[in-house]
């Protein structure tokens, strides 16, 4: 944990605004930069392999519904660009119960296997001065994951992610999720908030309540952006 915080606080925060009153928080802002990154296809490249990884309960559950893969790939990139996440798609779509929408948000650790440790991505963020967060909208389990797996957990002061606990948790593009990081980390002046995502609308978002928005790709990365 870098010097902006300290205390016995909790890395992980999920955007629940109960929840987030409740957590214990001692924060010392010293520096004036905030670098806000989202995780999946930001802070490492977009991989068809682990995208199919990250959705593979979704895509076994529309096989059963009676879409085949491609079917089912373009049904849930749909519901993703439509509710921010694909989960919310289905359950927008679906009469689920709470049994099958807990096994369908399972993760399992093999999953992860692909990730390898970003030495590059490490030392950028370690040059950078100021507040370092994730803002992801997928879940603590998996968010944690990808970072270990990365090699880049430590480098951040807080890991912001949605509460899939509550089946009607919110998610970026949503402005109450901006407006959640800003009040939990006494964010003051917008205009020193850095924001990196791979979705143009979550960028979009951003820069409508004045951040600094940054739409990552393939052709420029967050790494080529900060250098």
């Amino acid at each position: 944990m870098t010097k902006e915080t300290k205390g016995n606080v909790n890395k992980f925060i999920p955007l629940n605004g109960h929840k987030m009153l409740a957590l214990k928080k001692d924060m010392i802002f010293e520096n004036k930069n905030t670098y806000i990154f989202d995780i999946d296809e930001t802070l490492y490249p977009e991989s068809k392999e682990i995208k199919d990884l990250r959705r593979k309960n979704y895509l076994e559950f529309l096989k059963e519904k009676g879409f085949n893969y491609e079917e089912a790939t373009k049904e849930l990139n749909m519901y993703t660009e439509k509710y921010g996440v694909a989960i919310k798609g289905i359950l927008h779509k679906y009469n689920i119960d709470d049994e099958i929408y807990f096994k369908l948000i399972k993760r399992e650790s093999l999953d992860y296997k692909l990730f390898q440790i970003d030495t590059t991505g490490s030392e950028i963020l370690s040059s950078l001065s100021g507040l370092k967060i994730c803002l992801t909208n997928s879940d603590f389990f998996h968010a944690r994951l990808v970072l270990k797996s990365l090699g880049l957990l430590d480098h951040f002061d807080y890991v912001f992610h949605s509460d899939y606990e509550d089946k009607n948790f919110i998610c970026k593009p949503d402005e109450e999720v901006y407006h959640l990081v800003e009040l939990f980390l006494g964010i003051k002046k917008r205009e020193n908030v850095y924001f990196f995502d791979d979705k143009l609308a979550n960028v979009e978002a951003a820069r409508m309540i004045g951040w600094n928005g940054y739409h990552v790709n393939e052709k420029e990365d967050y790494k080529i952006i900060l250098n």
